[in-house]
């Protein structure tokens, strides 16, 4: 029996611990000197076995000696370019007599400013395309805008005969020969330069003229100016198509535009089914105003006895009922008018029918 199970059993002669809990300390003794005697018994029989020796890598093969390398020939010096200002009137005189080569004359003062943008080859081929006899400013505006001679070439095939100022301007402006064939087909046919630079910077689009066309409207370059400027689109076209209106004209549309009638307004009127409603009362409308809610607000004071002159009284006159007026932005109210004079004089005019 070892020290510590003697020490227990004293402990529990003492009365210090109970039989249960002596029985409980000498079970925890005995499982520790199990653990120890395992812990031995695996650390004195266990041997690691022995490591395989490693195969010697064979060495490697000596490397050939490279041959000598043939010494490089030095490259013969090159035309040094001459600097300064005898180097700039060399390349000067150069220049002018390729030019001379290829049967051009200029001045040397026409010369300098053609020398960093205009080729002899780009003056040849503008020649060969039978634009003749140009300067040295012209060529040299041509060069920097990106004039090319095949662009010449088809306008001519189109009809246009166009000066140095027209394809400048028509090249500043994005108009190209796929944009010139287009309106053609579209039916602008007597196009000049002067309405296809015009179409150019006022963004014209030739969707805007298919939709005319798809309506059976004719419109001209000058009215497509005019409508591009007040940003009449397709959908507006088709917009005011849906109206239903008679006898229609482009410049109606183009005042439809200018007064801010846009899609969704013009379908809320089309949705009413007005009675005899006309280009100018459509317009009247956008002078005065008229929005979605006032037409909702009509419809609800007259029914079905609507009419357009109805909607454009009370956007200009404002919103009455048989109770006392109540002035909108539009009355005169607050100038010293009598509001129930005002409404006689409404009423009366409406009894009338007069506009």
């Amino acid at each position: 029996m070892s020290e510590e199970q003697m020490q227990i059993l004293q402990m529990v002669a003492n009365g210090k611990i109970t039989a249960a809990e002596a029985n409980q300390l000498l079970q925890a003794i005995a499982r520790a000197d199990a653990k120890a005697e395992a812990q031995e018994s695996f650390e004195g029989d266990f041997e690691w076995p022995e490591m395989p020796e490693m195969p010697k890598i064979p060495p490697f093969p000596a490397m050939p000696n490279l041959p000598n390398l043939p010494k490089m020939p030095f490259p013969p010096p090159s035309p040094r370019r001459g600097t300064g200002r005898s180097g700039r009137e060399n390349r000067l005189k150069s220049y002018g007599n390729a030019m001379k080569a290829a049967g051009f004359d200029f001045s040397d003062r026409e010369l300098r400013s053609m020398q960093h943008h205009v080729t002899v080859e780009f003056a040849q081929a503008l020649r060969d395309a039978g634009v003749t006899d140009l300067n040295g400013r012209e060529l040299t505006e041509m060069a920097i805008h990106g004039v090319r001679p095949r662009f010449i070439r088809e306008a001519r095939e189109l009809g246009l005969d166009l000066n140095v100022r027209e394809l400048v301007e028509m090249h500043i402006h994005g108009i190209s020969i796929r944009f010139i064939r287009k309106a053609k087909e579209l039916g602008l046919d007597n196009l000049n330069a002067r309405e296809l630079v015009e179409m150019g910077i006022h963004n014209v689009d030739l969707n805007l003229m298919s939709t005319f066309k798809a309506i059976g409207m004719h419109v001209n370059a000058r009215e497509m100016v005019d409508l591009s400027i007040h940003s009449v689109t397709p959908s507006l076209v088709q917009a005011i198509n849906g109206l239903g209106l008679t006898n229609l004209t482009v410049r109606e549309v183009v005042s439809m535009g200018i007064h801010g009638l846009d899609e969704d307004l013009l379908e809320a009127i089309a949705a009413q089914q007005l009675p005899g409603l006309t280009a100018k009362d459509v317009i009247d409308m956008g002078i005065h105003g008229v929005d979605e809610g006032l037409l909702e607000s009509a419809r609800e004071r007259y029914g079905k006895e609507l009419r357009p002159k109805d909607i454009i009284d009370m956007a200009i006159h404002g919103d009455w009922d048989d109770e006392p007026y109540r002035p909108s932005r539009h009355s005169r109210h607050d100038r010293g008018h009598d509001p129930a004079a005002e409404i006689d004089e409404i009423k009366r005019l409406k009894d009338e029918e007069i506009d």
